[in-house]
């Protein structure tokens, strides 16, 4: 399965022409949401929300993640440069 994942924002841009390429030409979108916001969806965008309950926009957990991983925050942002 080819996944895209949006970055770094958690909500979705309401570009509608963005979107449907993006799920036109990958299997599954998704989207870095804390389970703090998780529980809290109303504080996401309105187009996310929509998103997530359609089952449009998966999300993806980081917390799930980090734990595993030795020095998790050196590592990723040694990785990514803004």
């Amino acid at each position: 399965m080819d996944k895209v994942l949006y970055f770094p924002y958690m909500s979705i841009p309401n570009d509608n022409e963005w979107i449907l390429q993006t799920l036109f030409y990958w299997d599954e979108l998704q989207c870095i949401i804390p389970y703090s916001y998780a529980r809290r969806p109303n504080e996401l965008s309105k187009f996310t929300q929509n998103l997530l309950q359609e089952g449009l926009l998966k999300q993806v957990h980081p917390e799930e993640y980090i734990y595993r991983i030795r020095d998790f925050d050196k590592n990723f942002m040694g990785k990514v440069s803004f």
